[in-house]
């Protein structure tokens, strides 16, 4: 984006998304103030004072978790193998359209306009078949008896022996962002549209409303224009806990562990302020005595934004009219490389993300920091320990013109910075990351895709080496100790690499391109699948599903003639892959399709694109 559309040609000052960081030469972190509302006026009084000019879109998924050990396999009660989804973190189940207990597949519509659930009757795979249909959809949740599905106007549980609803709540114009399942209970993050009056209903039952005291918000200044609502949810069904916190579904970010769950917030300096900054550290004296005195009274008034922004905007037009054609060329080059060299250096203090930890047994807050920087997606985020590590890209937002880079935090358990890695990537911005134990690997782009490997054991995070390369990884993926799999693009087509760790630095052991332009694992985990007793993985594309070994290298092992598949899953030694229309069953052993079976001819269902997570 050129400089001069913040500080010459319009100066069109975007003041909705502002908080006002009026020192920017003050430390680089900052608390991450979240505070709670003491009362019914007071909620009212912020909501009316910060809320943007957009308007929330209930629409699209959002968080995920971003430890990476992935296990191999559950087992069900007959002691058979079978995959759970994709999880980021161990025993952390996440929501998804395809779930598996061993013994029967439950595959839901991706979207909400399709056809209800499928229950499908999986052993012997050669009587693969769909058993029932549920009076649900959506993506579900799996544990020991009971499947429960986050649908688009309920949350509903079901026994799986007798198949019978179990309990369910109706939800009030919310949206169910996401959700985990740990230790049998269920937490949820609802979304809706901002009230100006409180307690929050998210649930058609009053009876389940957060109260004033309950919800949170980011410090003074912040933009908000969604209420969440993180409710905890007991095994029969009982809301046990709930909180609330206002914020926005383009700058809010959420990561659970075994132990906590972390709010991210990014916030950023007010433009016109940061221009105001600017002009008295530097920019009066490119004026002349008449324009500088002007705006040196116009700073010493009591004025608004708008008022501020306008006056400022009218003494540079005035100023500039009265130069030759040649002037004017010159001071606006000159005020546009010293504008952009003031951002540049104070990149950090621009843009930050603030942190807040709530602990799993009551949802209450326990801690709160920040970091400069914006976060990618969840995959940023790790908690080892009481350690919680975060990856971010600083100058890198439309609003201010600096040069990118990309910076790793580790913070202790008060959520204060302890240690970082700063400066990967000059230009770039993440794109995908992954964490695991005490290394951190990521990937950054703008025309070449750097690989990073970052040492986490020691006092400081250390940049151990980085490989550059073609393309770009939009999702990590370890397949074994010494090497991680990088799913992402190059020249328009899928692109695979798997990158070996072991060395000092990483090196490129195979990559394959593939005949495809697009596969839902570039933006949604829960669509990449491993086996790891058999070496392989499966990625979806748009004309058939791709079955790779990696036990050597990269090498094609099947494709499954499928027209735009879904998922895959297995039992035993044997995958399954979901598309629109069909069903397969595929032996590991042979790799031969074993079964297919045909969805219900009278589906209707309108089928939408792959929901993408957001990153």
């Amino acid at each position: 984006m050129r400089r001069e559309y913040f500080v010459i040609a319009s100066l069109t000052l975007l003041l909705a998304a502002g908080v006002s960081f009026n020192a920017l030469n003050s430390s680089e972190t900052r608390t991450g103030q979240f505070n709670s509302f003491s009362s019914e006026q007071q909620f009212a009084e912020y909501v009316s004072a910060h809320t943007s000019d957009t308007t929330s879109s209930l629409n699209g998924y959002s968080l995920e978790q971003s430890k990476a050990t992935v296990p191999d396999a559950s087992a069900g009660s007959s002691g058979t193998r079978y995959a759970s989804t994709n999880n980021q973190v161990t025993g952390v189940q996440e929501p998804d359209i395809l779930k598996n207990n061993g013994e029967e597949i439950f595959y839901s519509s991706d979207n909400y306009w399709g056809s209800n659930a499928t229950v499908f009757d999986a052993r012997p795979p050669e009587n693969f078949t769909a058993e029932r249909n549920l009076s649900a959809r959506g993506r579900m949740v799996l544990s020991n008896d009971t499947l429960i599905f986050l649908g688009n106007s309920n949350i509903t549980a079901y026994d799986t022996e007798s198949y019978e609803e179990v309990w369910s709540y109706g939800l009030n114009n919310s949206w169910v962002e996401d959700a985990r399942r740990y230790n049998g209970s269920l937490y949820v993050v609802l979304r809706k549209g901002l009230s100006s009056s409180c307690p929050v209903e998210p649930l058609t039952t009053s009876k389940i409303a957060v109260p004033c005291t309950s919800i949170y918000y980011p410090g003074p200044d912040g933009e908000v224009d969604s209420t969440y609502v993180l409710m905890k949810i007991s095994r029969d069904g009982k809301v046990e806990s709930r909180k609330a916190f206002l914020g926005s579904p383009s700058n809010t970010e959420v990561y659970m562990s075994k132990d906590n769950i972390y709010l991210t917030y990014s916030r950023s300096a007010d433009e016109t302020q940061v221009t105001v900054d600017f002009l008295k550290a530097e920019g009066l004296e490119m004026l002349d005595s008449q324009a500088r005195n002007h705006l040196q009274d116009v700073f010493s008034y009591d004025l608004s934004q708008q008022a501020l922004e306008a006056e400022i905007q009218a003494t540079l037009r005035d100023y500039r009219s009265q130069l030759s054609e040649s002037e004017r060329k010159q001071f606006e080059k000159e005020f546009e490389n010293a504008f952009g060299n003031y951002t540049d250096e104070r990149k950090r203090k621009l843009v930050n993300t603030s942190i807040a930890r709530f602990g799993l047994d009551n949802l209450k807050l326990e801690a709160e920091g920040s970091v400069p920087g914006e976060v990618n997606d969840q995959f940023s985020m790790d908690e080892q320990g009481e350690e919680f590590r975060i990856v971010t890209t600083v100058g890198d937002s439309w609003r201010f013109d600096a040069v990118s880079e990309n910076d790793l935090y580790v913070l202790n358990s008060d959520l204060e910075v302890k240690s970082s890695l700063k400066g990967m990537g000059l230009k770039q911005r993440v794109y995908s990351a992954r964490f695991i134990d005490n290394k951190a690997y990521v990937v950054t782009y703008r025309r070449t895709d750097p690989f990073h490997v970052i040492d986490l054991s020691g006092d400081q995070p250390v940049l151990e080496g980085k490989l550059k390369l073609e393309g770009y990884s939009s999702y990590l993926h370890p397949l074994s100790e010494d090497r991680i799999l990088g799913v992402g693009r190059q020249n328009g087509s899928v692109k695979l690499t798997v990158f070996d760790v072991s060395g000092e630095s990483p090196e490129i052991s195979a990559s394959k391109s593939l005949n495809e332009s697009y596969s839902a694992a570039l933006n949604n985990h829960h669509a990449f699948m491993i086996d790891r007793r058999h070496k392989a993985f499966f990625l979806p594309a748009s004309d058939g599903g791709y079955i790779y070994s990696y036990s050597d290298g990269l090498e094609e092992i099947k494709k499954v003639e499928l027209e735009n598949p879904k998922r895959a899953t297995y039992i035993g030694d044997t995958m399954y892959v979901f598309s629109s229309s069909k069903a397969v069953a595929i032996n590991e052993t042979s790799w031969e399709t074993v079964k297919e079976v045909s969805l219900s001819s009278g589906d209707r269902r309108v089928y939408l694109p792959e929901p993408v997570l957001k990153r």
